[in-house]
């Protein structure tokens, strides 16, 4: 008797991946086909491949992810809602599959910045280090409860809504940026045209003040 296997059953709130239970007798019937292929994990169900062979335009995705990633590291942000959509466009990652890879990035570049800044001093304070410890030790409970949610809802809800959701984040903080960019740039502006303003009087008084 041939065997067959049994695929998970999907529900709006069960987590499990559509993709990954898409059923294949051949590469060609996967959706993302060459980015998925059939019974890579699993007998006759789609998976995402290997990065080798890469195609073309991942390894455009691997410079695009490297320099972006750079710049978050020397930004000093973790840069995952930046991380999940390039994976998302360059590899065809699915979102829960991209929020994953995203987390494991995240933790390497924050071990990277770590060791980098762990001898640094503060400018301000040159016998204190740079990173304040006690602020750490604040926010580390927090931080950890925050991730354990986010790990529940990651596993709890399919990946529809966890892209909705991070959509509607991503542009909560690109309004929150732009806001912010809007505040510095009307401050420095102010701040330009006071020193005009106390240039041009300190001119006047001195030219005033000449015989």
């Amino acid at each position: 008797m041939e065997e067959t296997t049994a695929l998970p059953q999907h529900s709006l709130f069960s987590g499990d991946l559509i993709l990954a239970q898409q059923s294949c007798s051949i590469d060609e019937e996967c959706a993302r086909y060459p980015y998925e292929v059939c019974g890579k994990d699993v007998l006759d169900v789609c998976a995402h491949k290997d990065f080798f062979p890469a195609e073309p335009i991942e390894w455009v995705g691997v410079f695009v992810f490297s320099f972006v990633m750079a710049l978050c590291n020397i930004a000093g942000i973790g840069g995952g809602g930046i991380s999940i959509p390039l994976l998302m466009a360059f590899f065809y990652f699915d979102t829960k599959h991209a929020v994953a890879i995203s987390s494991f990035t995240i933790l390497v570049c924050t071990i990277a910045r770590f060791l980098y800044n762990f001898k640094e001093r503060n400018p301000e304070k040159p016998d204190v280090v740079l990173i304040d410890y006690s602020l750490t030790v604040i926010m580390m409970p927090t931080t950890l409860a925050g991730s354990q949610a986010g790990t529940l809802v990651l596993q709890s809800f399919p990946a529809l809504i966890i892209q909705v959701l991070l959509t509607l984040l991503l542009i909560f903080l690109m309004l929150q940026s732009g806001r912010k960019a809007m505040q510095m740039s009307a401050k420095e502006k102010a701040q330009d045209s006071e020193q005009r303003n106390s240039k041009s009087g300190a001119r006047l008084q001195a030219e005033k003040e000449l015989p």
